[in-house]
């Protein structure tokens, strides 16, 4: 589990699989919504090379804000894209959840399960000391 602090930035390295892919993270916040970090209107590209290794973030780009406590970052890798379009910045989790199993489902069906992979790092944030 990482600790982060308001302000700090949230800069992720990832690394694809041996096919090319399509990169997707996702933060799950404490207020039950969901903030689609990759891809989304300020990172578009989530198409991702075999065995490519980046890291995705800035220090001026995803700055941890409230609310505070115990979150989620998932990372999912497919072989094609999640959705055709782009999801909302942010929504319930109960909705994207649905969508996303769904969509998961008709990829596994038509690629095989084994070209999907998920990678959960679970966040604690929380306030700056003044």
């Amino acid at each position: 589990m990482s600790a982060l602090t308001e302000g700090d930035s949230l800069i992720i390295d990832v690394t694809t699989p041996a096919y090319e892919s399509y990169v997707h993270v996702d933060y799950y916040v404490l207020d039950g919504t969901v903030v689609h970090l990759v891809p989304s209107r300020r990172a578009r590209a989530n198409r991702a090379p075999p065995r490519y290794s980046a890291t995705i973030g800035t220090v001026a780009g995803w700055t941890i804000s409230k609310p505070f406590g115990t979150e989620l970052i998932v990372l999912l890798v497919t072989p094609v894209p999640l959705f055709d379009e782009l999801r909302p910045e942010s929504e319930s989790r109960s909705d994207y959840l649905r969508a996303v199993d769904k969509s998961l489902r008709d990829i596994a069906a038509k690629h095989g399960q084994d070209k999907i992979t998920a990678d959960f790092v679970q966040i604690t944030t929380r306030a700056r000391e003044p």
